[in-house]
């Protein structure tokens, strides 16, 4: 009676900690976990009229004509010169 308590609580030790073991692997430490953060926000710059693009649907290739492109996103620094470009009227708020 005893020794089958025993190893019933061993068990439930064994699966426990198990449990917890999968469960503090799991949590991915962010990329730049370790590198401060800039402190310096980018600047903001206003223009009166924005580029603009025509493209026309003659000029594109046909569906699967050609592969698809492939681009893995990445984390990339803040260069020390960073500007961001905004229409005359508009806002925009830096938080990261």
């Amino acid at each position: 009676m005893i020794i089958s308590k025993i190893k019933f609580l061993f068990a439930i030790l064994i699966i426990t900690s198990i449990t917890v073991l999968v469960t503090v692997c799991q949590n991915r430490q962010p990329v730049n976990a370790d590198k401060p953060q800039p402190k310096v926000l980018p600047k903001v710059e206003s223009f009166d009229k924005a580029q603009t693009f025509q493209i026309k649907p003659q000029e594109l290739p046909a569906p699967f004509a050609t592969e698809s492109a492939r681009r893995n996103s990445k984390v990339v620094e803040q260069t020390a010169n960073a500007t961001l470009k905004l229409p005359k009227g508009f806002r925009i708020n830096v938080y990261a």
